[in-house]
C-alpha cells in the first residue's frame, strides 16, 4: 500500500495537470479510496520499513490500514501509536 500511495503521489506531482480523478478513473477506483491511498504516502518512515520487511505489528493488515488511513495524524508518533507501533 505505501508503495501504490508514493507512486500515486509521484504522477500528481510530475503533473499537476492530472487530477485525483483522473488517476482514479484510470485505474478503476474511486476517487475517494484514491484520496485514502494517498494518505500512506506520508507515513512515518519507520512504518514503512516494518511494512515492507513484513515487521508490521500482527494486527496490522492491509485491510486495517486502510480503514485506519482517514484517522492518520500528520505527526508520526500519533501514526505510531494508532496503528500499533507504539
Amino acid at each position: 500500500m505505501p508503495a501504490r500511495a508514493h507512486e500515486t503521489r509521484a504522477r500528481l506531482v510530475e503533473n499537476p495537470v492530472l487530477s485525483v480523478h483522473d488517476l482514479a478513473r484510470e485505474q478503476g477506483l474511486s476517487a475517494a479510496h484514491l484520496y485514502m491511498v494517498l494518505r500512506l504516502a506520508f507515513l512515518a518512515p519507520d512504518i514503512v520499513a516494518a511494512i515492507v520487511e513484513g515487521r508490521q505489528p500482527a494486527q496490522l493488515s492491509a485491510k486495517t490500514l486502510m480503514r485506519r488511513a482517514a484517522h492518520l495524524a500528520a505527526d508520526w508518533s500519533e501514526q505510531r501509536k494508532l496503528l500499533g507501533f507504539a
